[in-house]
């Protein structure tokens, strides 16, 4: 497994952008399979099903996040924070440096530049 230096993590509970500041295409997204107005009704009806495709992207990115050795995590939602502990508790990721950050609500375009400028200050 090739393992990477740096990548950013900005998330809501929709979507995972992965900036990644080696590769050509530094951005990345991870969509869910559902939206948020569509997800109360399917929890209603289906809660399982959808309990499922949560774990899928999760495990998406818990496989791309353990090729780094530091990962900073940044939005404005509590949705950082539940990655982040449930990395802190999980012996997978004990060789990944985490740092937390909070964050304005970036647009797409500054991320990068966001992630930039936070492992240049490292």
């Amino acid at each position: 497994m090739k393992i990477n230096n740096n990548l950013g993590i900005w998330m809501n509970h929709s979507v995972v952008n992965l900036i990644d500041l080696n590769l050509k295409s530094k951005y990345r997204s991870i969509l869910s399979q559902f939206n948020t107005g569509a997800m109360e009704e399917t929890l209603n009806k289906l809660g399982s099903f959808m309990h499922i495709k949560r774990q899928q992207m999760q495990e998406k990115i818990y496989d791309k996040i353990l090729k780094y050795k530091n990962v900073v995590l940044f939005n404005p939602t509590n949705a950082n924070a539940e990655l982040y502990n449930f990395m802190n508790k999980d012996l997978h990721f004990k060789s990944v440096k985490i740092d937390m950050v909070s964050s304005d609500n970036i647009p797409a375009n500054k991320q990068v530049a966001f992630v930039k400028k936070h492992f240049e200050n490292k």
